[in-house]
């Protein structure tokens, strides 16, 4: 057999010939290739291709309709077709679309309306060749039901059937029936069976059948719409758009392992996950084994054994592999490490896993009697702990372990547990009688703030709760509202946890409680403590560093509203490092100072420069002049600077007037005279005698300084003794 491979001899032997014009020994040649089957479709298009760059169409058309006879026969209609595709892209000539039409025939013999589809598209000559090809493979894919899209419409249609008069396909879309025929069914492509927004349109009862009967194709249908990823919620909403919203729960319950076990979607594992739809797929038992790889911590492995373990408990199949990897790793994990509580919470995931396999568990990894006499401070024991629900799986078997014992170990454990485990302990102790352990523990927690932040934050909404705990009854608000304060200080400044998320999850949750309720709890707690514990929890409040500034805000307004006497400042009459002032005279003596430095010392140094170039500076006068106003200058500009940087702005508002003090002014009556007299008392910079305004610094001023409404001021200047007696005190800034 003759082999024409691409580019063998026999296929080189046809291009020469067609290169040369050589027609007639080409034709025969060509007929020869043909009918023994031995071309390639690769094989035809070379040659044909040599012939169209001659322009020689009419002899290409030629051979092509002779090779598709040929092929016909010989290879049958379905494999010819195939090559009539290709041979379309370059010819398009009446007899190839005749034998074309022919191929559709035969190869689409069963299909309704075959000939009325080859009417409107391989024989439609208005319509390229290859283009009329690929819509009679479209209208045969689309019987009446099946999905289509306009290219130029956001909506899917769906096809209705044939118009053989018009020789158009009938499309509903947005409940209009539309024709398609010649050039506009280019714009139709195929959608699948299945597709979401399709079937909802058209087809909500299918929609339901599968949300019923394969929840995780449906799951995969929303994804693939709305996707790749969603969020619980968003999920929920589709899903009950199809099925109603009473029907989720019931829904959700049994679709939740099926989905979470899809080799094409990626559920997370919190209670509310997240999905996204995966490129490819992956076993369930990969994902196990990659999600134990890819977990941050060892309490983050143990969230992923019980979740595994829950799958089993629900009637998922256990896979050997997987439980013998899981449990191969936990006991690995637990002999590295050093925290008491990842080697409680490793067993405890570990005895879980072969419970829910069915299995045996394999010899302990640990012994908790080991692990408890192990810890140094069991108060701490809990602080690697970063996952809620494992702390309370591994602490449920500790209890179990223990006996009786359970209870002092839950209340020596409790201060550096999270927030949300203190209060599952709490309830624990409470229900076994065991308040005064609690009570105890609270004190703790209280004593030691920056030790047991996450505790703190426990404490804060016990203790202002609606009943307050009966635990807490030794614990007044005050001592909470300090607790918790300081948590957001040391979870800020030096946090005792080293996943850098979960340090911004707690501070979070500590500001969460201090806003909660538009800080009412706050406000409550302030109305009930005396002003100058008040005032202390006010200074823990400015100089925090846990606190945004918005929040910090808001605390010092609500601190104001209940006790705003903390709020008014009282200005000192004199004080040795300040200098007392309005903010208009600071003003004039900045501009005084600039002057001085860069206007009179500037011409200061102008006049000792001309004055040394007049030479022999010792019998200079002007120069020596000049360096003495220097020295002058000098002494007082750095005089001003420090006097500057000792200014105090008396700001609006902050003045009290139940006494004499610096920014105010006092009308009061001369007791020798019996007239009355105005002395408005402000700083040095401000002083203005002849209009009675004076220095607080001056020791007129210093005999009012204190005094109040009613009280007699004694002063002796050169002899005289002067007497007033203070009607009026008011602030004058």
């Amino acid at each position: 057999m003759t082999t024409l491979e691409h580019g063998g001899p026999e296929i080189l032997k046809l291009k020469k010939l067609a290169q040369a014009k050589r027609f007639d020994e080409l034709e025969a040649a060509w007929i020869a290739a043909a009918e023994s089957g031995d071309m390639s479709t690769e094989d035809v298009m070379i040659v044909l291709g040599v012939l169209v760059r001659q322009k020689e169409t009419a002899t290409a058309e030629t051979l092509a309709w002779c090779l598709l006879s040929a092929w016909s026969e010989r290879k049958g209609a379905p494999a010819t077709l195939v090559a009539a595709k290709r041979i379309a892209t370059a010819l398009e000539g009446g007899s190839i679309r005749s034998e074309t039409a022919e191929l559709c025939r035969k190869v689409y013999a069963e299909l309704p309306n075959r000939d009325t589809l080859i009417d409107m598209t391989v024989l439609r000559e208005a319509t390229p060749l290859a283009e009329a090809l690929a819509e009679m493979e479209l209208m045969a894919a689309l019987p009446p039901g099946s999905f289509v899209r306009d290219r130029n419409l956001s909506a899917p249609g769906q096809v209705v059937g044939l118009d053989p008069e018009r020789k158009a396909l009938i499309v509903n879309i947005g409940g209009q029936e539309r024709r398609y025929e010649g050039q506009s069914l280019g714009r139709l492509s195929a959608m699948a069976a299945d597709d979401f927004k399709a079937l909802l349109i058209f087809d909500r009862p299918r929609l339901a059948a599968v949300a019923a009967e394969d929840p995780e194709r449906f799951t995969m249908l929303i994804l693939r719409e709305f996707g790749p990823a969603l969020k619980f919620r968003e999920l929920k909403a589709h899903v009950a758009e199809i099925i109603g919203e009473s029907a989720w729960s019931s829904w959700w319950s049994e679709a939740k392992l099926r989905i979470s076990r899809s080799p094409m979607i990626d559920m997370s594992s919190s209670s509310q996950p997240t999905f996204e739809l995966r490129n490819r797929p992956i076993s369930h038992a990969q994902y196990i084994r990659h999600q134990l790889d890819t977990a941050g911590n060892l309490d983050e492995k143990c969230a992923r054994v019980f979740d595994y373990a829950r799958e089993l408990s629900a009637g998922a199949e256990a896979d050997g592999e997987v439980v013998a990897f899981l449990d191969t790793e936990l006991a690995r994990a637990a002999g590295e490490s050093k925290e008491g509580y990842v080697k409680v919470a490793v067993e405890a995931a570990r005895e879980e896993l072969a419970r829910a396999a069915g299995r045996e568990l394999a010899a302990p990894a640990v012994k908790l009697a080991e692990v408890i006499a192990g810890e140094s401070d069991l108060s701490v024991m809990m602080t690697p702990a970063t996952n809620d629900e494992v702390a309370r799986c591994a602490l449920s078997w500790a209890r179990g372990q223990l006996g009786e014992n359970w209870k002092p170990f839950f209340a020596d454990i409790l201060p550096g547990s999270p927030a949300a485990v203190c209060e599952w302990l709490a309830q624990e102790l409470l229900a076994a009688g065991e308040g005064h352990r609690l009570a105890v523990s609270a004190e703790a927690v209280v004593g030691s703030p920056d030790r047991y932040p996450r505790a703190a934050l426990w404490l804060w909404k016990a203790v202002t709760g609606s009943p307050k705990a009966a635990f807490a009854e030794r614990i007044d608000g005050a001592a909470a509202l300090n607790a918790v304060l300081a948590a957001a200080a040391v979870v800020k400044r030096t946090p005792p946890f080293a996943d850098g998320e979960y340090v911004k999850k707690v501070a979070a949750m500590i500001r969460g409680a201090l806003s909660a309720g538009k800080f009412e709890p706050v406000r409550v707690v302030l109305e009930d403590t005396s002003a100058e514990r008040v005032g202390c929890l006010r200074e823990v409040v400015q100089r925090n560093p846990g606190l945004t500034e918005i929040l910090r805000n808001d605390l010092l307004r609500v601190f104001h509203h209940a006790h705003p006497k903390l709020f008014v400042k009282e200005v000192p009459a004199w004080q040795e490092d300040a200098i007392y002032t309005t903010a208009e005279a600071f003003g004039r003596q900045q501009e005084a100072f600039a002057h001085l430095v860069n206007v009179k010392i500037a011409e200061n140094a102008k006049a000792i420069g001309e004055a040394a170039a007049r030479g022999d500076l010792s019998e200079n006068a002007e120069f020596t002049a000049a360096l003495e106003e220097r020295d002058r200058l000098t002494e007082r500009a750095t005089r001003m600077r420090e006097e500057l940087t000792k200014a105090r702005i008396l700001e609006p508002g902050s003045v009290r007037t139940d006494h004499v003090t610096i920014g105010t002014r006092v009308r009061a009556e001369n007791v020798q005279s019996g007239q009355v007299e105005d002395f408005t008392f402000l700083g040095p910079w401000d002083a203005e005698p002849e209009r009675r305004v004076f220095s607080y610094q001056a020791r007129l001023s210093q005999a009012f300084m204190g005094r109040k409404v009613g009280e007699v001021v004694e002063f002796s200047a050169e002899g005289t003794n002067l007497n007033w007696k203070i009607a009026e005190i008011e602030a004058v800034v």
